[in-house]
């Protein structure tokens, strides 16, 4: 369970429908990023992010990890 988006969700005020209505995505969707592992499209969290007033990383921390071996990072 994404317990970060949940909080952002209860902290701000929203529900799942007001806020798929201002990402402009259906409200099922939002529902699922709130499952563990669901990360959505960049431009969808990025504008989460942004009507949640919190930064992207701190809902998604997974999307900003690097995803390359140790062994290939400069």
């Amino acid at each position: 369970m994404n317990e970060a988006l949940r909080v952002a969700l209860n902290e701000t005020g929203f529900t799942t429908e007001a806020l798929a209505e201002r990402v402009g995505v259906d409200p099922k969707t939002v529902g699922r990023w709130l499952s563990e592992g669901r990360i959505p499209h960049a431009r969808h969290r990025v504008a989460a992010a942004d009507v949640l007033r919190r930064d992207v990383a701190d809902i998604w921390p997974d999307t900003s990890r690097r995803r390359e071996p140790v062994w290939f990072r400069p």
